[in-house]
């Protein structure tokens, strides 16, 4: 259970704000953006992007997503489900960020105080 909610603890959070400020210098007139963006699925369900960005029809262009990793690098079962779902649904490929930066950077700090 997250009790930070839906919208992920403050690590994710952090990284969602970073890449918004970073896609939206980049966004092609006419284009938005939207945190927390519904996307349907097959079957009347839903998922939500992270970051959705829209064209000038607000049509679903380009989905964000933040998540964390396995060891090997790939994203975590829930993350990929989703991911599939959406690109099978929407014929949009979800752009996944690792959310790695920072779980490494609190490990580094707590071995180093344990030792």
């Amino acid at each position: 259970m997250n009790p930070f909610g839906k919208k992920g603890n403050p690590d994710h959070q952090s990284k969602i704000a970073e890449l918004i400020d970073e896609l939206l210098s980049q966004l092609k007139k006419g284009f938005s953006l939207k945190r927390e963006g519904k996307i349907e699925t097959e079957a009347n369900k839903s998922r939500y992007g992270d970051i959705v960005i829209y064209d000038e029809n607000r049509l679903p262009t380009e989905i964000h997503q933040v998540g964390r990793t396995n060891k090997n690098g790939s994203p975590v079962a829930r993350e990929r489900k989703a991911m599939e779902e959406i690109e099978k649904a929407r014929g949009i490929k979800v752009i996944f960020h690792a959310l790695i930066a920072l779980v490494i950077l609190a490990l580094t700090i707590f071995i180093t105080k344990n030792l």
